[in-house]
């Protein structure tokens, strides 16, 4: 059997083929020089050179492109609503009282308490607006502030003007087609905007919150309510006057239907009537679906810090009124 191994396990010099000697070079010999290829040794410094600047390159590059990409890079993307600090952290709510440009301050907010709000045996004028919608008793678990009157023309032409400085593209074309044509009266400024649909009040209140900082949103059924049970208490305890003597509480009450963030079969919820409305036909609770440009709005902001606007102090949590 052959057991001659193959000749690349033969680590033995070879020897010469016609003497048999093995070939060595002659004591104190240079060895032969490893030559490049013609091309690569003519380009050998500018490619050294070449492949740092390359490398360099590749290095700053993948330290700037992995870098996670900043919020509200897309300018015109649908701005969300920021979340509210949590309770008792980050700045008060008056950094959501935002100034703008032409001096106005606004939103002006009403802050209420958490607590229980009941319907009082006496106040018969509010128990039509409040009744149909089972909103006798209400419990708020917590602090929040509702804007004292409703969106006016003035502040939904500053909101409709925006969008239409937006990009071109599909998310301008939804919120103009949430907008609508219903809503451009020929009124003072300070009048209630009305004839827009619930989805047009929301991209509103979205906008606003990308503009300020803040959280806002359409107020519930509940909030509603409670802000109007905490005005008619304040109202009793000055006077027993009738009810359009509270100012805050009519623009509550009157005005404009104004839609809510409480959901119904099929739609939204509207609280308050127009002011072309009689007190006696004010006795039922109206559904209406979202895309109807049938009402006005006003907005809501939870309490990060829900101290009083005058004095400073925190709201108490108490039942009233």
């Amino acid at each position: 059997m052959n057991t001659k191994r193959p000749s690349f396990f033969n680590t033995r010099k070879r020897p010469n083929r016609l003497s048999g000697a093995v070939r060595k070079p002659p004591p104190g010999a240079a060895r032969p020089e490893k030559r490049l290829p013609p091309l690569v040794a003519r380009y050998k410094k500018p490619l050294l050179i070449g492949g740092a600047i390359l490398g360099i390159v590749v290095l700053i590059g993948t330290l700037l492109f992995s870098r996670p990409p900043e919020s509200g890079a897309d300018k015109s993307a649908t701005p969300t609503a920021p979340s509210a600090p949590a309770s008792g952290s980050g700045p008060s709510w008056r950094a959501c009282l935002s100034q703008w440009p032409d001096g106005t301050l606004y939103p002006e907010l009403l802050p209420v308490p958490a607590g229980d709000y009941r319907l009082s045996a006496n106040a018969q004028e509010l128990k039509p607006f409040l009744a149909p919608h089972g909103l006798s008793k209400i419990q708020i678990k917590e602090p929040f502030l509702i804007e004292k009157n409703e969106v006016t023309l003035k502040a939904f032409r500053r909101y409709v003007a925006s969008v239409e400085q937006m990009a071109p593209g599909e998310t301008r074309e939804r919120l103009k087609a949430h907008i609508g044509l219903h809503w451009n009266k020929d009124e003072a400024e300070t009048t209630p905007v009305k004839g827009v649909s619930w989805e047009g009040a929301t991209d509103y209140a979205e906008w606003l919150g990308h503009q300020t900082g803040c959280a806002y949103a359409l107020p519930t059924r509940e909030q509603w309510g409670a802000a109007a049970l905490l005005l008619d208490g304040a109202r009793e305890n000055r006077s027993k006057a009738g009810i359009l003597s509270g100012e805050s509480l009519k623009r509550l009450l009157w005005g404009v239907r104004e839609w809510s963030a409480t959901p119904c079969a099929g739609g939204y919820y509207l609280v308050g009537e127009d002011d072309f409305v009689p007190l006696p036909e004010v006795r039922s609770a109206t559904c209406m679906p979202a895309m109807l440009s049938v009402a006005g709005f006003r907005v809501v902001i939870k309490a990060a810090a829900s101290n009083d606007p005058k004095t400073g102090a925190s709201a108490p949590v108490a039942n009233r009124p």
